[in-house]
């Protein structure tokens, strides 16, 4: 008996194959509706013109469907973001530059250097100084855990990633173990009643500790820290205290004058972000400095709404953001000093005045390009509106030093202590700290360019007037 062909088989087959017609789904989000197809269509691997056409349709509305149900979800907000306290990555144009500048040397804080091998000795002692704190100041461990699961979900929206990856337990573990390392590190700084034990008793460790604290992708949100430092100190009313300590211990690795928050507007723990922000936010020009560069660039504005293009090309150079280095500088007749004022509010206090640059004192060790290259990270997702003074600060001196010449003159006028040995290093340094930031439109270093170059081109007139007038009295003689 002869076996049947392939097209008999397939002509004599009456079963059915179950399929979902999404093209026939009712508007009103009913079930979609099930329809039969003989299983002919189903294995023949040549179906006919017509149903190719109508899975071709289908297809096509399910893609347009998903799309515009995507398109939509980007247009609802989320009403539980908390978008003002949102701990970002550092941007790839920057990490790529220097990778090694974002990345803990001693303490993970925070789930994205959580877990690194280099960084397990430290989570050894976070373990014991929260054991022996339980102990000493007789406190219940629940009572952590079920504050910190309490806002979990809040803490994990804070950061810009998603941490699917880490479970529940072991983020409530980090945000304790972490959170607790922090109140008791900066109230240990605040009494000078270091445990005696290792590794407290090393030099240099507190200092990189403190330098950890100010990663950008090295934080924790500043309210968790807030809770376990009134839960530890059993206190609700002294929490904004924290900031202060916190304030206090942190300042001590910062370049230039030591950072004096304004008395007139207390720190508030609620306006905080995280130990990052909490610095830069009081790392600030004195009053009177922030006033007088509001005043010129006002004077800048109005020159916008001029009609005459005399005055329009008077604001581009008010606004530029370019300057001649130290050494071109010092051979159009300008001079340099360190500015040694008494209470000098911060490194950002640059003068000019009667042909000479005042600039404070900068100390340049192993960790200054890591510290304000992090501060750089910070200021580039702050809005356009608001200052970058640190992005300012590297622009002015990206702009003032060209090679080792200029570190060197600048050196030797006690701008800077360079502690790297090498003038070609520092400027090396700052050349690179330049690259791919962004500063404000807001220049807070404006008017000094202006007055600067408008030195220079002066000097450059006179120049000139006196050699056309020897070339001319030469002609005569």
């Amino acid at each position: 008996m002869s076996r049947p062909s392939f097209e008999q088989v397939m002509a004599t087959d009456v079963d059915f194959s179950i399929t979902i017609d999404n093209k026939k789904t009712p508007k009103g989000g009913s079930a979609p509706t099930v329809r039969q197809v003989p299983c002919s269509a189903r294995r023949n691997p040549f179906p006919s013109k017509e149903i190719a056409s109508e899975i071709g349709n289908i297809f096509h509305e399910t893609q347009t469907t998903s799309l515009e149900v995507d398109l939509r979800q980007l247009f609802e907000p989320s009403s539980d973001a908390n978008l003002w306290t949102t701990l970002y990555k550092v941007p790839h144009r920057l990490h790529q530059v220097n990778e090694k500048a974002y990345e803990p040397n001693v303490i993970s804080i925070g789930p994205y250097h959580h877990g690194k091998q280099h960084l397990q000795a430290t989570e050894v002692i976070k373990r014991r100084l929260f054991s022996r704190m339980i102990k000493d100041k007789n406190l219940e461990p629940k009572d952590f855990v079920e504050t910190m699961k309490s806002i979990e979900k809040q803490v994990r929206e804070c950061y810009e990633e998603p941490l699917d990856h880490i479970d529940s337990g072991t983020f409530v573990k980090m945000m304790i173990l972490d959170g607790c390392f922090i109140v008791q590190l900066f109230d240990f700084q605040d009494n000078g009643n270091y445990p005696s034990e290792y590794p407290f008793n090393l030099n240099g460790f507190l200092t990189e500790v403190n330098y950890d604290l100010l990663l950008l992708e090295n934080q924790l949100p500043f309210f968790v820290l807030s809770e376990l430092y009134g839960m530890i100190n059993k206190s609700n009313v002294e929490r904004d205290k924290f900031t202060e300590l916190a304030l206090s211990g942190l300042s001590k690795v910062i370049p230039g004058p030591k950072i004096c928050p304004d008395k007139k507007c207390p720190i508030s723990a609620k306006d905080t972000k995280h130990l990052l922000s909490l610095v830069h936010d009081n790392w600030l020009p004195s009053s009177q400095g922030i006033k007088q560069h509001k005043d010129f660039k006002a004077k800048a504005d109005r020159c916008f709404w001029i009609c005459c293009a005399r005055k329009r090309e008077e604001k581009d150079r008010r606004l530029r953001k370019n300057m001649r280095c130290a050494t071109e500088l010092k051979a159009a007749g300008i001079s340099f000093s360190e500015n040694n004022e008494k209470n000098l509010h911060s490194l950002f206090e640059i003068k000019f005045k009667n042909k000479k640059l005042k600039i404070p004192k900068l100390s340049i060790e192993h960790c200054t390009d890591r510290l304000l290259r992090n501060f750089i990270a910070y200021e580039q997702f702050i809005p356009s509106s608001e200052p970058t003074y640190v992005c300012d600060y590297v622009v002015f001196m990206h702009n003032l030093i060209n090679s080792g010449k200029d570190v060197k003159l600048l050196r030797h006028k006690g701008i800077f202590d360079n502690c790297l040995g090498d003038d070609e290093a520092v400027a090396k340094m700052f050349n690179k700290l330049g690259d791919c930031t962004y500063s404000s439109k807001d220049f807070y270093y404006a008017e000094i360019f202006y007055k600067v170059e408008k030195r220079c081109r002066r000097r450059c007139i006179t120049m000139s007037l006196i050699i056309n007038l020897v070339v001319l009295v030469s002609w005569f003689l």
